[in-house]
C-alpha cells in the first residue's frame, strides 16, 4: 500500500531505478554493464529529474513556489476546470502573447481576453495577482 503523501518518493525511486537500469547490458553476459562509450552517452543524456513530470501544485508543495517556472506559476491561476497539461499550455500562450511576466504586468483585460481560453474570470485572476504584486512591492515587502 502506498499513501498519496508518499507518491513523490515512490516516483523518485522508480525514476532512479529506470535510470540505473539503462546502464545494464541485457544482451551481454549476465551482470555486465554497457561499454564506456554507451555509459558516457548515458551520463551526457541523463534521465529527467523526477520533479520535471510532477504537477505544479505537487511540486510547489514539495519544493516551494520558488522552484516553479513562470509558466507553472501562471498555470496555477488557471487550475480550475483544466487539467495540469491544459493549464500549462494556456499559461505558455499567455506569456508568449504578453512577452513574459514583465509584459503580463502591463496587460489590459481586453488584451488578455483576446487570447483563446482567457475570458473574464481568468483575466480577472491575472489582473488581481498583478495588483497584489504591485501593492506588496509598494509596501516594501519585496
Amino acid at each position: 500500500m502506498v499513501f498519496l503523501r508518499d507518491m513523490p518518493m515512490v516516483i523518485e525511486a522508480l525514476t532512479s531505478i529506470c535510470h540505473h537500469a539503462g546502464y545494464l547490458d541485457l544482451d551481454g553476459p549476465e551482470g555486465s554493464v554497457k561499454s564506456e562509450a554507451d555509459s558516457l552517452h548515458q551520463k551526457l543524456c541523463p534521465a529527467p529529474l523526477p520533479d520535471a513530470g510532477m504537477a505544479p501544485v505537487g511540486r510547489m508543495k514539495r519544493t516551494g513556489a520558488g522552484s516553479l517556472t513562470d509558466g507553472e506559476l501562471v498555470a496555477l491561476l488557471f487550475s480550475a476546470g483544466l487539467t495540469d497539461g491544459q493549464s500549462l499550455e494556456l499559461s505558455q500562450k499567455v506569456l508568449a502573447a504578453c512577452g513574459g511576466l514583465s509584459g503580463l504586468a502591463y496587460a489590459t483585460s481586453g488584451e488578455l481576453k483576446r487570447i483563446p481560453g482567457i475570458g473574464n474570470i481568468r483575466s480577472s485572476a491575472i489582473l488581481a495577482t498583478v495588483e497584489i504584486a504591485r501593492r506588496l512591492n509598494a509596501s516594501g515587502v519585496f
